[in-house]
């Protein structure tokens, strides 16, 4: 019988954080998968989904190495940044001998990139936009990477995939970068959390833990498969207050208003329309936005 045991530990951060390590571990070797969320403190969708995943696996084999809560000064400050104003997400792989965030960084790459054979990390919008679910995977890096990244998500049970050109610094282009398949997955936004939202977290985490052979079960092919995409901004000319007048997973026809910009007394002064056939993805604005501001995203299937 393949039993599993559950470990926790806690690494202390270069910023004087404690941080939380969970591991997973099967009674049968096989692969390790790391699970990180947390990276950005305003975003907390997916958090419940990876307790209730942690709480309930079952391992077959390997191990699962998790990390719920990845820069904690910066969700107790409620932000994406830290206590610097850095960006954990934009110094990996870090640096031993830097600021308190690259040292953090160093040292949570070390401690989850090591030996691991898939990563997977969870984020939302940020508490001024939200999202449809969708992941994103490397456009570029090692061949046999990027490969295994595009086949690790379209495992997660996610309507939508993009290939996307992550900027340097980010955790799972460093790791791609080392040779290390990683995804990252974009849920929900403004701050909150929902039932749905933790539900597509839990999923994607059991979608991957299954391509890898870590836990059993039908993984996504129950799901609808997922359309490859590709993102369309729309942004202003004019300033003024955010209406989106389109639901986030509408569809939308070339030319149909996305988005208006009006005025306080409601006189619309501009009006944003999708340039092609897709779907309403992101609402990066409620409120008021600077002329030049990105306020929409639209996904187009290629």
């Amino acid at each position: 019988m393949v039993e599993t045991t559950r470990t926790e530990r806690t690494l202390s951060a270069a910023d004087g954080s404690t941080i939380a390590i969970i591991e997973l571990d099967a009674s049968r070797p096989g692969p390790t998968l790391a699970v990180v969320a947390g990276v950005h403190g305003d975003e907390v969708a997916c958090l419940g989904g990876l307790w209730d995943w942690l709480f309930s696996a079952e391992l077959v084999s390997g191990r699962v190495l998790a990390c719920p809560v990845a820069h904690p000064a910066a969700l107790h400050a409620g932000t994406r940044l830290g206590r610097e104003g850095a960006d954990l997400n934009r110094v990996f792989p870090g640096d031993a001998s830097g600021s308190p965030t690259q040292r953090l960084a160093a040292s949570l790459f070390a401690e989850l990139l090591d030996g691991v054979d898939a990563l997977l990390t969870l984020h939302s919008w940020s508490r001024t936009g939200a999202t449809v679910p969708y992941v994103e995977r490397p456009a570029t890096g090692p061949a046999s990477a990027v490969e295994r990244s595009a086949k690790l998500a379209r495992s997660l049970g996610v309507a939508y995939v993009e290939a996307f050109m992550w900027e340097p610094g980010l955790l799972p282009a460093a790791a791609v970068a080392r040779g290390v398949p990683a995804v990252e997955l974009e849920v929900g936004g403004l701050g909150t959390t929902t039932a749905e939202g933790e539900a597509v977290a839990a999923t994607a985490i059991g979608g991957a833990a299954y391509w890898l052979g870590i836990v059993e079960g039908e993984g996504s092919t129950s799901v609808t498969p997922a359309l490859d995409v590709r993102r369309h901004w729309l942004r202003t000319t004019q300033e003024g207050i955010v209406r989106q007048s389109r639901l986030l997973g509408d569809n939308v026809s070339a030319g149909e208003v996305v988005s208006e910009i009006r005025e306080q007394t409601g006189r619309v002064v501009e009006t944003l329309t999708s340039p092609i056939d897709g779907v309403v993805a992101i609402h990066l604005a409620y409120g008021y936005a600077t002329a030049g501001s990105a306020v929409a995203v639209i996904f187009e299937p290629t």
